[in-house]
């Protein structure tokens, strides 16, 4: 993978065989991970940014196009949702009932899908709690899974990435402009001479 230059595939696979190694000795399997014998073993991967609104002026028309965005109803949701939230969006997608409580008003993400493997507790504001509501009674009585943003073919896979991407390209704003990973770097405060950056405006 390195000779042909797949320097993040390279470290996906030596983190996914880490996983299984630990899994082995965990289980007595195997008295050691040898995977660790090869941390620092690997050309680095190159640094990617996901793109994101940070000019000050562009986070208005964004957060106004999402507002507009009417969309099927677990992507309308979630894409609503993400400016008010600001967490992964594997962490908001795979999001499951039994982790949000709307009275709490707050989402508990377990570590398995934080990034740096511990648990986090995410508060909901107001209106992100009302977004949640909404979603809520619109959704079947006799719906059986567990998911916040089920699959729309499907209650057993959450929603997935390609259907946040669709509809932020269908908003207008092209994949060089925002991704769903982009909102956590608009989320960084932003001054401007005049003083704090008014978004909606």
């Amino acid at each position: 993978m390195e000779e042909h230059e797949a320097y993040e595939s390279a470290h996906r696979v030596m983190q996914n065989c880490g996983e299984v190694m630990r899994y082995v000795v965990a289980t007595d399997r195997a008295e050691r991970n040898p995977v660790t014998d090869l941390r620092g073993a690997l050309v680095p991967a190159p640094g990617r940014n996901h793109a994101a609104a940070v000019d000050p002026v562009q986070p208005g028309g964004l957060l106004r196009a999402l507002h507009d965005f009417r969309g099927m109803g677990v992507v309308n949701t979630a894409l609503k949702l993400i400016p008010r939230v600001f967490v992964r969006p594997i962490a908001l997608r795979a999001a499951e009932l039994a982790e949000v409580d709307l009275y709490a008003a707050l989402c508990s993400i377990p570590s398995c899908r934080i990034k740096m493997r511990q648990p986090h507790v995410v508060p909901l504001a107001s209106q992100a709690v009302e977004i949640l509501r909404n979603l809520e009674e619109a959704t079947p009585t006799d719906y059986a899974g567990k998911y916040v943003f089920p699959e729309l073919r499907t209650d057993t896979r959450p929603m997935s990435e390609v259907a946040v991407l669709a509809a932020l390209r269908s908003t207008g704003f092209e994949k060089e402009t925002v991704t769903g990973h982009g909102f956590r770097a608009t989320a960084r405060t932003t001054r401007t001479g005049s003083g704090w950056v008014t978004w909606w405006r």
